[in-house]
């Protein structure tokens, strides 16, 4: 009798053959399963896995899911303020309810909103229809006063130099001076307002041509040096040497300027001092600055100057007159030419005003002459 093999070959042979049919059961089935892959889908997509294969592959019903897709709906849709289905008795039914009220709540702001916005639309357009209204009042009136006021400032101006003979009694005179001053006070307020509202209404064009600026310094200054005396102020003006030309409106910046320097001269103590500057920035724009020792403002005060029609000391303004109408009218003025305004002042210690035009608007003389 054949001896007996001893037990590890015995366990050799047992291992070859279940490694042989592993190998043949593991290459057999895989190949097979990659030629049923070629034509039939047997994986779950990536969708179906985030779903969860009880939904897609048994159609069983998700609370959770269902809610989490509504919402998502919701979202893509920008439906944030409807409500979603409440599965009563599932373990997502305080989410969804909870979701529900937010959404009412959500709903109910965006409806707020909306009716706000509404009404601020409405009284946007109402107050343009009643600033258009005010506007277009004041150019009415204002054309309406100018032919009165310049009769009286000329019959007046007769009576004072007494072209028709002598009146008799001095006071007639001095009379018919008060008259043409204050007709000459009104003519220039309602020339303010006119300004003003041509401004709002854009009815003003620019007649832009080369402002030769010591010449319009020295005119601003024969204009206020009777106004300067009487109020006991100090005026200088200093003008940088070759100095280029401004291109602009020279009515408009004539206007500017003396609008500062008398706006300077009513709130400036007598004793006081005003200075008219006219330089070149490094920037090469030129920069009008009018500065004064007066009465100075606070921020606050700046801020409300800057407003049409606003007074800030009303005891302090009756006695020097006057619309409101000075630094506003000088900043739209300055904007018409792209130009700026620019106010530092100390309460007490004066106040700098400063116009700024943009670098576009400056000439070197070589270019005026061509």
């Amino acid at each position: 009798m054949p001896s007996a093999r001893p037990w590890y070959e015995q366990l050799q042979i047992q291992a070859l053959g279940v490694a042989v049919y592993g190998a043949f059961a593991f290459g057999s089935s895989l190949v097979l399963i990659w030629l049923l892959s070629r034509f039939i889908r047997l994986r779950a997509t990536e969708e179906e896995q985030r779903i969860g294969l009880n939904a897609t592959e048994h159609n069983a019903v998700s609370a959770a899911h269902d809610l989490a897709m509504a919402m998502q709906v919701h979202f893509r849709e920008g439906q944030v303020g409807e409500p979603v289905h409440v599965e009563t008795g599932s373990d997502v039914e305080v989410v969804a309810r909870q979701y529900n009220r937010v959404a009412a709540r959500v709903k109910s702001d965006t409806e707020r909103l909306e009716k706000t916005v509404e009404q601020l639309a409405d009284a946007r357009d109402q107050a343009e229809q009643a600033n258009r209204a005010k506007s277009a009042f004041l150019a009415n009136m204002s054309h309406e006063l100018r032919t009165p006021l310049n009769a009286i400032i000329g019959f007046s101006e007769i009576m004072t130099t007494q072209t028709f003979g002598p009146m008799g009694n001095e006071r007639y005179g001095d009379y018919a001076t008060d008259i043409n001053e204050a007709g000459r006070h009104l003519l220039s307020l309602v020339n303010d307002m006119l300004d003003h509202t041509s401004i709002e209404a854009g009815k003003i064009e620019l007649n832009e041509r080369e402002i030769n600026l010591p010449g319009l310094v020295e005119s601003v200054l024969r204009s206020v040096h009777t106004l300067a005396e009487k109020s006991e102020v100090e005026i200088s003006a200093d003008c940088a040497p070759g100095l280029p030309v401004l291109m602009g409106d020279e009515r408009i910046v004539r206007q500017m300027a003396l609008n500062l320097v008398t706006n300077a001269i009513k709130f400036t103590d007598p004793g006081g001092r005003i200075a008219l500057t006219v330089r070149l920035e490094p920037d090469r724009r030129i920069a009008l600055v009018v500065a004064d020792t007066g009465i100075g403002m606070t921020r606050e005060e700046v801020e409300r100057a800057m407003e049409p029609f606003t007074q800030l000391n009303q005891d302090y303004n009756k006695s020097q007159g006057g619309t409101g109408l000075g630094l506003p009218l000088v900043r739209s003025m300055a904007r018409l030419h792209g130009g700026s305004l620019t106010i530092d002042s100390m309460k007490a210690h004066g106040t700098t005003a400063t116009i700024r035009f943009p670098a576009d608007r400056t000439l070197d003389n070589a270019e005026a002459a061509d």
